[in-house]
């Protein structure tokens, strides 16, 4: 074996010895933030599991079920198709908030660049779905609330015209809202904007088409009905005076 051979057997021996040596220098280097990070992550873990316990008994001490009840939290979680107790959804909620941010904080020891953007993203976006929360529970009674006085005006329950009031009311407050709780979670806003010119421009067409074409007997029975209310409150008045004269 010549010179050259052995120079060569000896670089590309020395090339390996010395990248392997590098490698589990880089290793031996990382290896305590992998124990802080898997520290940080267990703590994390435990931590709001301790959270969400807490909460749940919290809730059901302070009677959290029936202020929820009350104020149509629990109603609106129903038609989201969410069966459990909002003290137990509000304790699901915090736990998974938090066990987010220490994840956020293992993978950023671990210097996990686009896992903690990630993370940090959806952190950052958890407040905007419970805002939206509380923005489509306020539309919704609201739009009870002000279906309740339209009815009220009319003093017959049975009103053709005060139900359809109603029920537009109820469904233009409760779809504005739904609008509203988009944006704030900013879903596709050029989208939501469309669809907002979209329904405007289709209820002006129908409402059109109803007084124009399809819905000649409807808009008929409905000015009916506010001809006989303005008829029945005129007397109603004239007795009253009759009876004061």
């Amino acid at each position: 074996m010549n010179n050259t051979t052995i120079n060569t057997v000896n670089h590309i021996s020395s090339s390996i010895f010395d990248s392997s040596t590098s490698s589990i220098r880089q290793i031996i280097s990382f290896w305590p933030n992998i124990l802080i990070a898997v520290g940080v992550f267990l703590f994390g873990l435990a931590f709001s599991i301790a959270v969400k316990k807490t909460v749940i008994k919290v809730g059901e001490k302070i009677d959290v079920h029936n202020f929820t009840k009350k104020i149509g939290l629990q109603n609106l979680l129903l038609k989201f198709n969410i069966h459990s107790a909002p003290s137990i959804v509000i304790a699901r909620f915090l736990q998974g908030w938090i066990f987010t941010i220490f994840l956020l904080t293992s993978t950023q020891i671990l210097k996990l660049d686009p896992v903690s953007d990630f993370l940090e993203d959806v952190i950052n976006f958890l407040p905007n779905v419970v805002v939206a929360l509380f923005i489509m529970l306020f539309a919704v009674r609201f739009g009870d609330f002000l279906s309740g006085i339209v009815m009220g005006a009319f003093y017959s329950k049975d009103s053709h015209a005060g139900k359809i009031l109603s029920l537009v009311c109820k469904n233009i407050i409760v779809a504005f809202g739904a609008l509203v709780a988009l944006n704030q979670m900013h879903i596709a806003s050029e989208f939501i904007k469309i669809i907002f010119i979209g329904l405007i421009s289709m209820v002006s067409l129908a409402g059109g088409l109803a007084f124009g074409l399809g819905g000649k007997e409807v808009v008929y029975e409905f000015l009916e009905d506010l001809r006989n209310q303005h008829k029945e409150e005129l007397k109603t008045k004239k007795s009253s005076n009759k009876k004061k004269s």
